[in-house]
């Protein structure tokens, strides 16, 4: 029995894992789902970072970050019914994103070194608060750790943007409160600190972990940073509002378009 890969970019059927379908190393893993992603343009619209607050490193016995290639019809608009298109779950997770700026071409050019000592404000450009909303195919991904979470492409579902905000040497996080609230009620929260570093930083290691492991981003692409706001399952037909520091950053309705 061959390695699991996903290999569709929205799964409608579970997998059960077992001992035969593992990659032999998170090597192996990201090399899989490179030789998928790399068949279709679409993928590296965004990214998707996982592993990235304490918690989730410590549950998974990890001190690296590790990420996913999100397809362009994986980012959704606000304005629309979200995800939009049929999944396994409506979930979400609120998070800051990053995008790539075009000065980051030339430190990219130069390989992981050259990113990793970049100054920040040459490598991004915009921020704003996104939705990051999993629907991952796997029952027992988190039973086999990171090789097999990448694998399912870290269960990738749908990314919703927030406004965009310039990104400067002056943007920085120091704790805000970002919260969820589906139909008028809170459900999740949590603070800009929770990261294991401040989201620019997350997303520069992104950068370098992509590039180590044999992936190219690349100007324009938008790097999901985790989970500030922990993952809740959503209703359908739901009012979503995520905040920012006391402001409403993002607000859309869960839903699917009509077959």
């Amino acid at each position: 029995m061959s390695a699991y890969v996903r290999t569709v970019i929205t799964p409608l059927e579970t997998v059960t894992l077992t001992a035969e379908m593992m990659p032999a190393s998170l090597p192996e893993a990201y090399a899989r789902v490179k030789s998928v992603v790399e068949k279709d343009a679409g993928y590296g619209a965004a990214w998707k970072v996982g592993g990235s607050t304490p918690p989730a490193q410590k549950a998974l016995g990890i001190d690296e970050i590790f990420f996913a290639p999100m397809h362009e019809k994986e980012i959704v608009a606000a304005d629309k019914l979200v995800p939009g298109f049929k999944t396994l779950s409506i979930t979400s997770e609120g998070e800051i994103a990053l995008r790539i700026s075009a000065k980051a071409e030339s430190y990219l050019e130069k390989g992981m070194d050259a990113v990793a000592a970049a100054p920040l404000a040459d490598l991004f450009d915009v921020w704003c608060v996104s939705s990051e909303m999993p629907s991952g195919a796997l029952t027992n991904g988190g039973d086999f750790g990171v090789p097999a979470i990448v694998s399912d492409r870290c269960g990738s579902g749908c990314l919703v943007l927030g406004p965009e905000h310039a990104y400067t040497a002056d943007t920085k996080w120091n704790g805000e409160v970002m919260k969820t609230e589906q139909n008028g009620t809170v459900i999740a929260e949590g603070t800009t600190s929770d990261l294991v570093g401040p989201a620019d930083e997350v997303a520069r290691d992104f950068i370098v972990v992509a590039v180590k492991y044999g992936f190219r981003p690349k100007a324009g692409q938008w790097i999901s940073t985790g989970g500030i706001i922990p993952c809740k399952p959503l209703e359908e037909n739901a009012d979503i509002k995520i905040y920012y520091d006391g402001k409403v950053e993002l607000a859309f309705k869960t839903g699917y378009d009509a077959a």
